[in-house]
C-alpha cells in the first residue's frame, strides 16, 4: 500500500479497509487483534516516512 504524502483521504480510506481485512482474517485464525494499535502503527508509518510507504515493513 502506498500513499502519497498529503493524501490524507486516500490513506483513510486505505488503512481502514486493510484493518477491516485484517480484523476479518483474524477473526477466521481465532487470532486477537487490537484495532487501535494496528491505527496507530499505520498512521505512524504513513506519517513519519517521507514517502508515505506501508510496504518498507
Amino acid at each position: 500500500m502506498r500513499c502519497e504524502a498529503g493524501a490524507e483521504e486516500e490513506f483513510e480510506a486505505a488503512r481502514g479497509l486493510l484493518i477491516d481485512r485484517l480484523i476479518r482474517w483474524a477473526g477466521e485464525q481465532g487470532l486477537p487483534v487490537d484495532e487501535f494499535l494496528v491505527e496507530v502503527a499505520l498512521g505512524y508509518r504513513h506519517r513519519a516516512t517521507a514517502d508515505g510507504r506501508l510496504g518498507l515493513w
